[in-house]
């Protein structure tokens, strides 16, 4: 399990644990109403945890991009690596001050989850990439008595590489369309809450620079998805097989 997931996964159980442990009733609707909502009180210790948990791995994160591109690609930034950065430095600066100054965390810690919510299905396309990978691998190394001593068929390693396949794409549709509709949501509660309480300047500033980075996001997701369209209409078919042949369909 990759770090991004490991941290989504957490994120989705310790974040809604966290802001429904601190609330005072359960009525989130009432959470919204005005200066004496539950949004807007100051921030409670148990998200001041959370807050401090993300900002570390932020912080780790940042640290894997530089010495990745630094030891493995040995080239500079790619254009990702730069989006993960802007990512990483707006979620820390809308999480680290809410919870050393104690204020605008319930406000915060709600755009997180809507945030968070879409990232482990591409969490797990990715560590289903990593599989694909070495089954390519596999399938190109392999030879006939390679596959009699793991006592498989070649035919059992293109049926699993087709399966997961299609399972990882339609990991990609899920994230693709839950990331646009919440993002959405997102977009709306920033503009219609929190923008206009946020106690903290700084709050202010992450909660633009977000929403930036999720109309960028969205565009490039599109762009990926139409690529990936025109990928498949080009080769005529669904489920890939390990050697990557370009088989057309059969009628």
């Amino acid at each position: 399990m990759n770090m991004s997931l490991s941290h989504a996964m957490a994120c989705l159980f310790l974040c809604p644990f966290a802001l429904f442990y601190h609330a005072p009733d359960f009525n989130i609707p009432g959470w919204f109403q005005g200066p004496d909502g539950y949004l807007l009180q100051p921030t409670p210790i148990g998200i001041s945890l959370v807050f401090l948990m993300s900002c570390t791995y932020y912080i780790w994160d940042t640290f894997c991009i530089f010495e990745i591109c630094k030891r493995v690609r040995g080239g500079p930034l790619r254009f990702d690596d730069y989006g993960y950065l802007f990512h990483h430095l707006s979620c820390g600066l809308g999480m680290f001050f809410p919870a050393v100054l104690v204020v605008d965390g319930p406000l915060v810690l709600f755009a997180f989850i809507l945030g968070e919510v879409s990232n482990p299905p591409r969490g797990i396309a990715e560590a289903y990439e990593f599989e694909m990978d070495a089954m390519r691998i596999a399938y190109k190394n392999f030879k006939n008595d390679d596959y009699n001593k793991a006592n498989i068929k070649k035919k059992q390693l293109q049926d699993r590489f087709s399966k997961i396949w299609s399972f990882y794409l339609g990991l990609l549709d899920f994230h693709f369309y839950s990331f646009v509709v919440l993002r959405i949501v997102l977009t709306w509660y920033t503009f219609y809450v929190v923008l206009p309480y946020a106690q903290l300047s700084l709050t202010f500033i992450a909660a633009l620079l977000m929403t930036l980075f999720s109309f960028a996001s969205v565009i490039i997701l599109v762009m990926q998805r139409n690529d990936r369209s025109k990928i498949m209409d080009k080769l005529g078919r669904v489920d890939y097989d390990p050697s990557a042949a370009v088989e057309q369909k059969k009628d």
